[in-house]
């Protein structure tokens, strides 16, 4: 009976284990792909006037008055267009997306944006005090903590092992 015990108790601990190595090894692997991801945005696109920009604040769709206009409605009577503070290094603009971003999950403040014709946008805030950016112009959305993501995951930054690495004493696992 002893042998039986423990036999199951070391059979249990090594399914532990392995579900526990399993689980922090899909984690890291979405990890590497969202940072993959986002070093190919930042250092591989075609467009010269691509920028990265973060999402400060996030207003309500629309404003008074707006809902009316031709083709800016979606059917239903409300205006799609999301008003955004947008920030790149020291430029902050106003812009509105004119639709927001299709497939991309809804915009919360720090989140960030791949965003053609940067230098363009700027310059059209401060004629008429806010951008207008449409959704081909947005190519890609990261979620906040990317960039210290793709920091950790290139060697900047110390990622915190899980429990088995720290019982284990390895950090990549």
């Amino acid at each position: 009976m002893f042998q039986v015990w423990l036999w199951g108790g070391v059979a249990a601990f090594v399914a532990l284990l392995v579900v526990l190595w399993t689980l922090q090894d899909l984690r890291e692997r979405k990890e590497r792909r969202l940072a993959l991801r986002w070093s190919k945005a930042i250092n591989w696109t075609s467009d010269p006037t691509a920028e990265i920009v973060l999402v400060g604040e996030v207003g309500e769709p629309g404003a008074p008055g707006e809902t009316n206009e031709p083709g800016r409605a979606d059917g239903s009577g409300r205006d799609r267009r999301q008003r955004v503070r947008l920030t790149a290094g020291k430029v902050a603009i106003d812009a509105v997306l004119d639709p927001p971003p299709a497939g991309h999950p809804q915009l919360e403040p720090d989140w960030y944006l791949l965003v053609s014709g940067w230098r363009g946008s700027v310059s059209e805030a401060k004629r008429n005090g806010e951008a207008r950016i449409g959704a081909g112009r947005i190519l890609d959305a990261f979620p906040p903590g990317t960039p210290q993501l793709y920091d950790r995951l290139s060697g900047r930054g110390e990622r915190k092992p899980g429990v088995v690495a720290r019982l284990l004493g390895f950090r990549g696992l």
